[in-house]
């Protein structure tokens, strides 16, 4: 398999006009996607894991979002993969346009298969978990305490 797509660096319009309108300024996924480029790595960051020719894989970024967010969000492969298609809010964070029609979830096992194969796979979470909590985007979760406009984990 080989990089041949990233994930794009600004909001497709259509998913920034929607998502504007419909999550307030303190959303968390609003702030992650409007943060993106202070957040998240350049695609090149995965590439030690693909070869140069072959097959197109998935956005190794996209894929390693998914896998935070599913982590944030405690959903198994299949929801986090519906998510992507149907959740504005995932799609505004991930810079998808509305109609991204998604991938199949054993594409995110085959995606940690690699990370482990190639013993990379503090290379996408640590750095992002990291960011998010220093910019205070994500907090740990106490006992007895509620979700407010922050993730938990």
């Amino acid at each position: 398999m080989s990089l041949q797509w990233d994930l794009p660096r600004q909001i497709p319009a259509e998913t920034a006009q929607l998502g504007q309108a419909l999550l307030g300024p303190e959303h968390v996924y609003r702030q992650l996607g409007e943060r993106f480029d202070e957040l998240f790595p350049d695609e090149s960051a995965f590439g030690a894991l693909y070869e140069v020719t072959g097959r197109g894989a998935i956005s190794p970024l996209l894929l390693a979002l998914v896998t935070v967010f599913q982590m944030l969000e405690q959903t198994p492969d299949r929801v986090a993969a519906d998510w992507v298609v149907s959740r504005l809010d995932w799609k505004y964070a991930l810079h998808l346009p509305l109609s991204y029609a998604g991938f199949h979830y054993r594409d995110r096992c085959a995606f940690r298969k690699r990370l482990l194969a190639h013993r990379q796979e503090r290379l996408a979470f640590e750095p992002v978990l990291k960011r998010l909590k220093e910019l205070g985007l994500i907090k740990c979760r106490a006992k007895g305490s509620s979700r407010n406009n922050f993730l938990t984990w």
